[in-house]
């Protein structure tokens, strides 16, 4: 295991320019899904974001803009976030599973470099469990699915069983000076809590049904005592080279799981970062320089 820190006592460099993509849409297990598309002649990265507000760039738009222009970079919003359709369906990890087969054979991609972020971390792990022959490298960062139980279970398993919360969170969210004290949350360093970032939560919080599929995942995630998706048993049969990124200040999904997933992973690196849960926001050079470095190392 390797600990990143950063530099102490400097102040975040600007944000560069917006990340350049084409705006696309796909069918995917009847979801008309939402998804940026850079094409390039290397290495191909489909990228997950998480739950709650996130969409594609939320978490990974730092990174996105500082990864080589060679890269062929896939960014989709989860079908009911952000631009994506909502889906007929359950809000399950085993149904996004499923959705994200369908996505990968709709764009028809070949063997690809796989990366998620806390509720698409579970969903990408799923995946290359599933499907090891499609996926060349996993990376997981702030990781959902390894762990048992969340900080304050019982209370947040019932909140998410409260009728029409999601309305609820979302009006407040857009009240003013609310949001980026909830981006507090999800952040270590308060400076990371920059204009950009609270934009983009924003923009994930614009459409009117921003929250309720995350209230429904929620709500059959969250049982009363333990995690509905728990892929710890399994991890020791994963074979895909595996990149494991967490900040050791996480407030959402404690460090500890990250490390002993790192373990059970065969031949899985963990990267330790002095940040939050938004790592690849609160730390993108180190978190971009792991991932170019780990995607471009052959097999």
């Amino acid at each position: 295991m390797r600990r990143v820190s950063p530099s102490p006592g400097r102040r975040p460099p600007p944000d560069p320019e917006p990340w350049p993509a084409e705006a696309r849409f796909a069918d995917a297990a009847g979801v008309r899904t939402f998804y940026r598309d850079s094409p390039g002649g290397g290495p191909t990265l489909l990228l997950l974001p998480g739950g709650a507000l996130d969409t594609g760039v939320l978490t990974w738009r730092r990174v996105l803009e500082r990864l080589p222009a060679h890269f062929r970079i896939v960014v989709p919003d989860l079908p009911g976030f952000g631009r994506s359709a909502a889906p007929d369906a359950a809000y399950t990890t085993a149904w996004y599973t499923r959705w994200l087969a369908a996505f990968v054979d709709a764009l028809e991609l070949e063997p690809f470099a796989l990366g998620g972020s806390s509720m698409g971390a579970a969903v990408a792990l799923a995946y290359a469990l599933e499907r090891p022959d499609r996926v060349r490298r996993l990376v997981v960062t702030g990781a959902y699915g390894v762990q048992g139980r969340v900080p304050f279970h019982e209370a947040a398993h019932l909140l998410a069983r409260v009728p029409g919360a999601w309305r609820i969170a979302r009006r407040a969210l857009l009240a003013p000076g609310v949001l980026p004290a909830a981006l507090r949350l999800a952040v270590h360093d308060d400076r990371r809590v920059t204009a950009a970032l609270v934009d983009d939560a924003r923009a994930g919080l614009a459409p009117p049904h921003a929250l309720r599929a995350f209230q429904a995942w929620l709500a059959h995630e969250l049982g009363p005592h333990a995690c509905a998706t728990d892929l710890r048993p399994a991890l020791p049969r994963l074979r895909v080279p595996t990149l494991v990124l967490h900040g050791r200040r996480d407030a959402l999904l404690p460090f500890r799981h990250a490390e002993a997933a790192a373990r059970a992973i065969p031949g899985a690196r963990l990267l330790a970062f002095e940040a939050g849960h938004l790592v690849p926001r609160e730390c993108p050079d180190d978190t971009t320089e792991a991932i170019r470095a780990f995607v471009e190392t052959e097999s």
